[in-house]
């Protein structure tokens, strides 16, 4: 009798881990910024991200960019979108003062950024915590 109650209550639990999916969660205290907030961002973009910030350098090479001091490498296979739906860039149109978001994905088990937003200049940027 006790085995028949407890399918119902684990059937729920399952279902919300297959309804959840894998993203950057916000450390507690960490300002959750929504695209949008003083931007006028397109509509293909997240609705928020973290980290964001504005690259350093770019080390095309290795396929990393430093973003406000923290280099992230990029996964082999990543996307680089712009403000225009469609329309995306490669690590070689990315310039210093630029702002960016990034989405992390394991590669090799490693943590490696496997999109990247190109940001406008006034989006107001939230950094990287380890």
């Amino acid at each position: 009798m006790k085995n028949i109650k407890l399918i119902p209550g684990i059937m729920v639990i399952f279902s919300f881990m297959l309804g959840s999916t894998y993203a950057e969660t916000p450390r507690p205290g960490s300002p959750v910024i929504p695209l949008g907030t003083n931007a006028n961002l397109p509509t293909h973009y997240p609705s928020y991200m973290l980290p964001s910030g504005k690259i350093t350098k770019t080390i095309r090479q290795s396929r990393t960019i430093v973003v406000d001091g923290t280099a992230f490498k990029l996964h082999p296979v990543h996307e680089i979108f712009t403000k225009k739906k469609g329309q995306q860039a490669t690590i070689y149109e990315l310039r210093p003062g630029m702002k960016v978001g990034l989405e992390f994905t394991n590669y090799k088990g490693e943590k490696v950024a496997h999109k990247v937003w190109i940001l406008p200049k006034d989006y107001p940027t939230v950094k990287y915590a380890h």
